[in-house]
């Protein structure tokens, strides 16, 4: 491997974390996954294939963008520009938006974000959005930079 193709990113500020992870999503990004000579190397538990369940007008999994983790279902929602962790579970109706949301992760019905973090393990309950009315969030979430 040549030296001019090494990759680092530093994640040191919450948009720093925001935009690597993004960065996933990209059509075209400075870390290509899929080239074979840049062998990824990590531990992963054996999950389930993705499985996009759904196919009714107005309730139809649709992912655009980002790369699929093992184990997620996209049940009549839609993901855009988002990276989806281990096994999550957006259910329908839901909108994902240029987010980050790590594995584990239940979102239920109805819920909405646009540009967030949202840690793993967390439960989103029906109809929770995130980063819609940025006076209102700012009073609910920790909110960095522009995003």
């Amino acid at each position: 491997m040549n030296d001019d193709r090494l990759y680092w990113r530093s994640w040191g500020t919450v948009d720093a974390y925001w935009e690597a992870n993004n960065d996933l999503a990209r059509v075209t990004r400075e870390l290509n996954l899929y080239e074979q000579e840049w062998p990824i190397g990590t531990f992963q538990d054996q999950l389930s294939s993705d499985n996009f369940v759904s196919d009714d007008d107005g309730r139809r999994g649709v992912v655009v963008g980002p790369v699929v983790s093992s184990g997620c279902i996209i049940s009549g929602s839609i993901a855009r520009g988002s990276p989806l962790f281990n096994n999550l579970r957006p259910d329908s109706f839901s909108t994902i938006e240029e987010s980050v949301l790590l594995l584990d992760m239940e979102v239920h019905c109805i819920v909405k974000l646009g540009r967030c973090i949202v840690d793993e393990r967390c439960v989103l309950p029906e109809g929770f959005s995130a980063n819609l009315d940025a006076p209102r969030d700012g009073t609910r979430f920790h909110c960095g930079g522009d995003h």
